[in-house]
């Protein structure tokens, strides 16, 4: 039963891993283009960037917090480069919101947060 719940416990784990680095990334690249706006601002870029995370987690019904994600923009790679980037990084305390409840005495080890980040260049 316990193997079961192993394999179980590690799919969606797994599959919640890749959603979130999928929403970091997708969310990146959202921010290149937002709908209606011809010349987007940082603010609308970050707001919309910020949607799509919400929009694509939006499986994990209330589990997933909008306080998960941040979208900053700022200067790229040195000091010399004058080119702007946008970082979507996502977060998520699986520790105190996990998708799957922990089974007694099993000690199977599950991470505290999940994290994935995207980094592109919008200008």
């Amino acid at each position: 039963m316990y193997f079961i719940y192993g394999i179980a416990a590690f799919g969606l784990i797994l599959a919640q891993k890749n959603s979130i680095t999928q929403a970091a990334t997708e969310a990146a690249r959202s921010s290149l283009s937002v709908p209606g706006v011809l010349a987007p601002t940082e603010v609308q870029r970050t707001d919309h960037a910020l949607a799509t995370v919400a929009d694509t987690l939006s499986w994990l019904g209330a589990k997933y917090q909008p306080t998960d994600t941040t979208a900053t923009i700022a200067g790229c790679s040195s000091p010399s480069d004058t080119s702007r980037c946008i970082t979507v990084t996502i977060t998520y305390a699986y520790a105190a919101r996990p998708l799957i409840p922990h089974a007694p005495g099993l000690g199977f080890v599950t991470p505290n947060q999940i994290k994935a980040s995207a980094v592109l260049r919008i200008s």
